[in-house]
């Protein structure tokens, strides 16, 4: 199995988990068919980057998943 197949099987299956987070865990998030990783905030979901705004708690947001860690590629 190639890489791809693999990463597309992981996608796959994560799109099949219903994930409930709270707030302050971080999870993949689809608004308005955008796709985005964001922190769970009281009033919405957060960036960590401060070039991007709060997306508001009234969008209409799916979560598709939740972030368990990263892979640090340098190791």
């Amino acid at each position: 199995m190639s890489t791809y197949e693999e990463l597309s099987l992981i996608v796959s299956t994560a799109l099949l988990i219903v994930a409930i987070l709270n707030t302050g865990e971080i999870g993949i998030f689809m608004v308005n068919n955008e796709c985005y990783i964001k922190e769970v905030g009281e009033d919405g979901l957060l960036s960590h980057n401060p070039k991007y705004k709060t997306i508001p708690g009234a969008e209409d947001i799916h979560c598709i998943g939740k972030v368990l860690g990263k892979v640090d590629m340098n190791a």
